[in-house]
């Protein structure tokens, strides 16, 4: 034989458990990255959404001024919690 066919099952060992712990850091390096970019989707989504209420919102009185009427957030029809109106409406 040349050598290079009977390698030292030592080394083999070794090098798979290397390997071995390589891969696994990779996979935690991945999920950290994952959660992270997971994390400012969830944080971008939440102000898209409270950007589309407050353009509702802003929307919805600009109407209602165009009508002579007028509505807060003080009102009792405004939801500040979820932005929704309920109908209650000052003239």
């Amino acid at each position: 034989m040349d050598g290079h066919d009977s390698e030292d099952p030592k080394q083999s060992t070794t090098e798979m458990t290397v390997f071995g712990h390589l891969l696994q850091q990779m996979q935690s390096n991945f999920r950290t990255c994952f959660d992270s970019i997971a994390s400012k989707i969830d944080e971008i989504k939440n102000r898209v959404d409270e950007l589309e209420k407050s353009i509702y919102w802003q929307k919805f009185q600009n109407e209602e001024s165009e009508r002579g009427r007028s509505f807060t957030e003080e009102d009792p029809g405004y939801s500040a919690k979820d932005g929704s109106l309920a109908g209650s409406f000052s003239n």
